[in-house]
């Protein structure tokens, strides 16, 4: 196996004669050639891939095999095609997180839905029809009817749409309305936690495009309630943007936890700026709940 990966990353590893991207045209039509660094940075880096095939730590292979994969892209697509999808099945070989770990009882801190992430940002960033493929291959993962005692409580509602609001999330700054678009297919699976951490960096962009996402998704709870939480994740928004409660704390006091730290909340709450969109999310949540 290790001489077969190494035969194959030195059957890329040895032409540094530029083809495709290795004489590029400028806008004036002279001719610049291309770094021998940046020739020899692609080659040592499709070497690293070749070796991370035989690695014990599965997440650093897939992260190997997905940035590899975006740097020779343009190089040679369908050998880094190639490469996001085997770091999409070794992603699926990471041993996951104790669930009697100190924050399971929270959060799942997924090394699985980590690498995942990784995987799907250059597939999306590269090839959104593979990224589609790989997407679809996690809607059998979704949360079963019955309660389960290994998620934790700010869970996402499924492995979807956790990797859906990753990338909306990474998203948002670039490409609001993409952004948007990736959270409102979330919602198919219902309102997951990671859901006001997105709002509250859309907000800051793009108010209009944050109102008819949130819209988006009390229509969902209209629909129907799964989960008590899924409201809670909304009021949050509204009421206390950055921290929501969540039933399970100590004694009577319910846990409250802050989220969206890389979102510093707003001055005014949404609530306060909004009192006719208050008004229709309790009237929703009246008659999901009573």
């Amino acid at each position: 196996m290790a001489s077969a990966t190494h035969a194959l990353a030195q059957e890329h590893a040895e032409p540094v004669h530029p083809k495709a991207g290795g004489i590029k045209n400028s806008s004036q039509g002279s001719q610049i050639i291309e770094s021998p660094l940046r020739i020899r940075a692609r080659a040592i880096a499709v070497e690293l891939a070749g070796d991370a095939l035989t690695w014990e730590d599965k997440r650093a292979s897939a992260w190997a095999l997905a940035q590899t994969a975006d740097l020779v892209w343009e190089d040679d697509p369908e050998r880094s095609r190639g490469w996001l999808r085997r770091a999409w099945e070794l992603a699926r070989q990471v041993t996951a997180e104790d669930a009697g770990s100190a924050t399971r009882q929270y959060r799942s801190n997924s090394p699985p839905a980590k690498a995942r992430a990784c995987v799907l940002a250059v597939a999306q960033k590269r090839d959104p029809q593979l990224a589609e493929l790989l997407l679809a291959q996690l809607t059998e993962e979704k949360k079963p009817s019955r309660p389960d005692s290994r998620r934790g409580i700010f869970d996402d509602r499924s492995a979807r749409s956790e990797q859906l609001l990753n990338l909306a999330l990474a998203t948002v700054d670039s490409d609001p309305a993409e952004a948007s678009d990736l959270a409102r297919r979330s919602l198919d699976d219902g309102v997951s936690f990671q859901l006001q951490t997105l709002l509250l960096a859309l907000r800051q962009r793009d108010r209009a495009a944050a109102d008819r996402l949130f819209d988006a998704a009390l229509d969902r709870l209209e629909r129907g309630l799964d989960q008590p939480s899924e409201g809670q994740v909304l009021a949050s928004y509204l009421f206390t943007p950055g921290h929501v409660a969540a039933a399970g704390g100590v004694g009577s006091a319910p846990l409250v936890l802050a989220v969206g730290t890389r979102t510093p909340a707003p001055a005014q709450t949404p609530a306060a700026a909004d009192p006719a969109r208050v008004r229709r999310f309790l009237s929703v949540m009246q008659r999901a709940l009573l």
